[in-house]
């Protein structure tokens, strides 16, 4: 995951390699002050099921953004903040969609989180 203008501290639902559950906390220090959050995903294409899933990004210092993302598409997504060099923010990244691969067999969709911004 790449990084620019922050340091991520605590993150609920991030693995090491950079995958996320369907439900992610994160906590963010600015390393410069920012009017921009950017926040880059991308979901892994599946071969059964929607091609499109719903999610959402918000934050303490703004309002959330929901928009539908293609699979197997890198997305950013982009908030505008008021974010102070030292401040901390906390971010919730999220999808309601489940993958099946049998009947009664759910699974959160798998999303990596490949890049987080400040601007």
């Amino acid at each position: 995951m790449q990084t620019t203008g922050l340091i991520v501290g605590a993150a609920d639902g991030l693995h090491d390699d950079g995958w996320c559950w369907g439900e992610t906390r994160l906590t963010l220090t600015a390393t410069v002050d920012a009017t921009e959050f950017r926040l880059g995903v991308w979901f892994k294409p599946e071969e059964q099921g929607a091609s499109r899933v719903l999610m959402t990004v918000g934050t303490d210092k703004s309002a959330p953004v929901v928009e539908f993302v293609d699979l197997g598409e890198p997305k950013e997504f982009r908030l505008p903040v008021s974010w102070r060099n030292g401040e901390v923010m906390s971010v919730r990244i999220a999808t309601p969609h489940k993958m099946s691969r049998a009947p009664g067999e759910q699974r959160d969709i798998a999303f990596a989180l490949i890049s987080l911004a400040a601007g």
